[in-house]
């Protein structure tokens, strides 16, 4: 519906979906991936506003893009997005009684990324402002223990707070 009054395109990480692998198939900071979309975006004469749609790692990768170019951005839409870099949380990165994680998948995995600096970097200036951020996040059991349904609802909740113009559906 929305293709009808808008142009609408569609983006799969290097190596996800229909895009190239990269090569050598290595892990990547997660800045480079958002550099990536912005050269493609570039590249392709797509020129901005954006409003920007991710699921899991693509709602993480769309906030930090926003970060980077916040006049490119004038909305987000996150479906179950990986709610990392949120100020004084721990986070994925950080779990309790364990090392820190930074990479996220393994050498050789089409979908490998550093995210510990880029996470820290949304953790320091998190804010979105007024910028429409509308998020979907499940609402049934997804077999995961019922503490982590709760504190994954939470983290939702959190990444809405970031935005004074917000909605969580779930």
């Amino acid at each position: 519906l929305v293709a009808k009054t808008t142009r609408v395109c569609s983006y799969d990480r290097a190596g996800l979906g229909v895009s190239d692998r990269r090569k050598p198939p290595a892990p990547v900071p997660a800045a480079k991936v958002v550099e990536e979309l912005h050269s493609l975006l570039a590249g392709a004469g797509i020129s901005p506003p954006y409003v920007l749609g991710g699921w899991s790692l693509g709602g993480f990768f769309n906030r930090l893009y926003t970060k980077r170019y916040p006049a490119e951005v004038v909305g987000l839409v996150g479906v179950d997005g990986t709610p990392i870099g949120l100020p004084g949380e721990p986070s994925w990165l950080n779990p309790q009684g364990f090392p820190p994680i930074d990479l996220v998948g393994g050498p050789g995995l089409p979908d490998s990324y550093y995210l510990a600096a880029a996470g820290a970097e949304l953790a320091a200036a998190p804010d979105l402002g007024s910028r429409p951020l509308v998020l979907l996040t499940h609402g049934r059991d997804d077999g995961l223990p019922a503490d982590f349904e709760a504190l994954w609802l939470k983290w939702q909740k959190q990444v809405a707070l970031l935005s004074t113009s917000s909605m969580l559906v779930r």
